[in-house]
């Protein structure tokens, strides 16, 4: 990643826009009308989105870029990854 602030603007938006995505799916897998396949396709999708969105934090962080106002990022993410985890898991 080079360190100049347009590169490191534009993977946090990158970041911001997979986190959104995983938040979309996950709220279409949440919905009770939904059929089970279509749920546990959400999930997984709502997982992979944050799982990217989380990869990206994690290089930032890594490299002493990441913003004070996106510190607690990596942990939200892993959160909400596992939730994810945790409905694929249920849904068996």
């Amino acid at each position: 990643m080079r360190d100049s602030p347009a590169d490191v603007n534009a993977q946090t938006t990158l970041a911001l826009l997979y986190n959104q995505l995983g938040i979309t799916h996950a709220k279409w897998a949440a919905k009770p009308d939904l059929p089970k396949a279509g749920s546990n396709e959400h999930w997984t999708k709502a997982k992979e989105a944050h799982t990217k969105s989380l990869a990206v934090y994690q290089k930032l962080k890594d490299n002493g870029k990441l913003s004070t106002a996106a510190v607690a990022k990596p942990d939200e993410l892993t959160s909400e990854i596992a939730k994810c985890d945790a409905a694929l898991n249920a849904s068996g």
